[in-house]
């Protein structure tokens, strides 16, 4: 009898030093995309006169309260209603995307750890 995927995920990650690198792995995966989209977009929003005058309405919003979130949405608003152009209408439908692979991929990812760790638990008597 051959073993399944599952059950080779499972023996693999009941390593300790497989299951650290394996969530060192889910963290890279985490971290590393959406700092490059975030490069990648602001470098190309940046590229056209309405993609400046939306980066310099960001900045004036500031980050991290409540004011700056109803902007934030405002702002998504705006872009979708092509108030910015094409160009930023197109890029957000692009981040949209790519959020949302995002999403899936680290449930994927973070979901064979958790799987495993439940799949290697002692049972209790």
């Amino acid at each position: 009898m051959g073993l399944n995927l599952t059950e080779i995920l499972t023996k693999w990650l009941a390593d300790p030093i497989n299951r650290n690198w394996h969530l060192v792995f889910c963290m890279c995966v985490m971290v590393v995309p959406m700092l490059l989209l975030s490069i990648w977009y602001h470098w190309t929003i940046r590229r056209t006169g309405r993609g400046k005058k939306l980066m310099k309405r960001q900045t004036e919003a500031g980050t991290w309260t409540l004011g700056s979130l109803e902007e934030g949405s405002s702002m998504a608003r705006d872009i979708a209603s092509g108030k910015y152009g094409a160009h930023a209408k197109k890029l957000q439908n692009k981040v949209y995307w790519v959020v949302g692979f995002w999403v899936v991929v680290c449930a994927i990812a973070f979901g064979i750890l958790i799987a495993a760790d439940e799949m290697n638990r002692p049972l209790e008597p």
